[in-house]
């Protein structure tokens, strides 16, 4: 797999990407280029995978791996780009510092923006943490109240659903008789109670995680 993913979709992948090239040279030359460049978290001792992208048209201009994260590393991927001779009005990427310096030498006159996220997600570290703890109360309030019943956990499914393949599992049987209306409408309110049930003992394993994603205040909603 990683044999024709290097020799064959990727050359493919460029070929693909380099029919819209004049395209680019067009817009460069009436309005700029906006460019991110963006990295992968990779796996341990892999090399890092990096992709420069057109922010306005979302062509991607660069891709490939980096072994190391260096000024001189970056400087030789985002050369190419420069050498294009077209304007670039601003960058999008991290703050890495060995990014930022490679960015001022390729690009000088460009604008050099950061990734919001990670300024939200500072800014709403102490909110969620605020929110974390007022997730731990309202687990503890709602526990007090129906602990006993969200414990009760029912059977909602067996545990195979759907066997296929040379020996499948058999089809069963239609009931024959018909159920009653009392039996039906006992086992709808059932259902809709362990549906609410089911949803609560969710909502009190979910995480907060900033700067979007508060568990706490979910409850409010």
């Amino acid at each position: 797999m990683r044999y024709l993913y290097h020799q064959h979709y990727l050359p493919l992948l460029a070929c693909d990407e380099r029919q819209h090239l004049s395209e680019l040279e067009t817009l460069g030359r009436e309005r700029g280029l906006l460019v991110s460049l963006d990295g992968l978290m990779p796996e341990g001792g892999e090399p890092q995978l990096w992709v420069i992208r057109e922010l306005q048209t979302g062509w991607t201009l660069r891709s490939g791996w980096m072994n190391s994260q260096d000024e001189t590393a970056f400087v030789e991927f985002l050369q190419p780009i420069a050498d294009l001779h077209l304007p670039v009005k601003a960058v999008m990427s991290d703050k890495q510092h060995a990014l930022l310096l490679a960015v001022k030498v390729v690009f000088p006159e460009a604008l050099h923006g950061f990734c919001q996220f990670h300024y939200l997600k500072n800014t709403a570290e102490p909110v969620a943490a605020a929110d974390e703890q007022m997730k731990i109360e309202l687990r503890q309030d709602v526990r007090a109240e129906v602990g006993d019943l969200i414990r009760q956990k029912q059977a909602e499914k067996p545990s195979l659903l759907v066997v296929t393949g040379m020996i499948p599992s058999p089809v069963p049987a239609a009931p024959m008789q018909a159920t009653p209306v009392e039996t039906q409408a006992a086992a709808e309110r059932e259902r809709i109670v362990q549906d609410i049930l089911s949803r609560v003992r969710y909502l009190l394993t979910l995480k907060g995680r900033p700067p979007f994603r508060l568990a706490g205040l979910g409850w409010r909603g």
